[in-house]
C-alpha cells in the first residue's frame, strides 16, 4: 500500500524521493523567486496581505481621475493655507524676511509636513493642478483683502516695528521679534553704516526687512 502524498512515477517530483507537502517550497518560478504552496485559503489571505505592499504604476485613466471630490480638495487647501498662515504670522516676521539656515529648515520641513494634509492619497494630474490654483487664489484673496481694509492688513500681515532711532537700539523689540543684536548689526553694516550710532532710524517692515535710515553727518 502506497503511503499517502508519496511521489508518482512520471510525476513532478518523481525520483526526488520528496513528496508536495501543504506549504511547501516547489523551487523558483518564472521571475527566478520561490513560490510557496499553501492549502485551502491561507494562499489567498497571504496574497491579499502582500498586496499593498506591492507598488502598482498608474494608468492612464487614473492619471486623469480625482481620488476625492472637489470640494474636499478646497476644504483641505483653505484649511492648511489659514492654519499655516497663523503658524507664520505667530513665529514672527523673522521667518519672512531675515532668513537662517535654520529656518530654511524648518520651511523646507513644514512643506513636506503639510503635504499629506493637503492631496490625501490623491495622485493624479487634476488634483495637483486644482490645489495650485486654490493655493494662488486664496492668496490673491489675502492681497485683495489686505489692499482694500487697513484692520484686515494689520491682523494678517502686522505692523512695522521700530527697532532704532538716533542711534539709540529697542532691545525690547529686538527680543519680540527674535532678532538678535548681530542680526540688526549686519543690516546695518550692509546699509553703509559702521554701527547703530549712525543710524536715524531702522524700522522692521511688514514683509521681514529691515530698512536703515542714515544720520546726517
Amino acid at each position: 500500500m502506497e503511503a499517502r502524498g508519496a511521489a508518482q512515477p512520471g510525476g513532478p517530483l518523481a525520483g526526488t524521493g520528496r513528496s508536495r507537502l501543504p506549504g511547501s517550497r516547489t523551487g523558483p518560478d518564472k521571475a527566478g523567486e520561490s513560490r510557496w504552496h499553501l492549502p485551502g485559503d491561507a494562499g489567498t489571505a497571504l496574497a491579499r496581505q502582500t498586496a499593498p505592499f506591492v507598488r502598482r504604476e498608474p494608468t492612464m485613466s487614473e492619471l486623469f481621475t480625482l481620488s476625492m471630490p472637489w470640494w474636499e480638495f478646497v476644504l483641505r487647501a483653505v484649511v492648511v493655507y489659514v492654519v499655516v498662515l497663523g503658524m507664520v504670522r505667530l513665529s514672527g516676521k523673522r521667518t519672512i524676511g531675515q532668513f537662517t539656515p535654520f529656518d530654511l529648515i524648518v520651511v523646507v520641513l513644514l512643506g513636506n509636513a503639510v503635504q499629506n494634509s493637503l492631496i490625501g492619497t490623491d495622485t493624479s494630474l487634476p488634483g495637483g493642478l486644482l490645489l495650485a490654483a486654490i493655493l494662488v487664489g486664496l492668496n490673491w484673496l489675502v492681497g485683495w483683502v489686505t489692499a482694500r481694509s487697513r484692520r484686515a492688513e494689520r491682523l494678517l500681515e502686522g505692523s512695522p516695528v521700530l527697532l532704532v532711532r538716533n542711534g539709540n537700539v529697542y532691545f525690547d523689540a529686538l527680543r519680540s521679534q527674535h532678532l538678535s543684536r548681530d542680526d540688526l548689526e549686519e543690516i546695518i553694516r550692509q546699509e553703509g553704516c559702521t554701527d547703530s550710532s549712525q543710524v536715524a532710524l531702522a524700522v522692521l517692515e511688514t514683509n521681514g526687512r529691515i530698512s536703515v535710515i542714515k544720520r546726517d553727518a
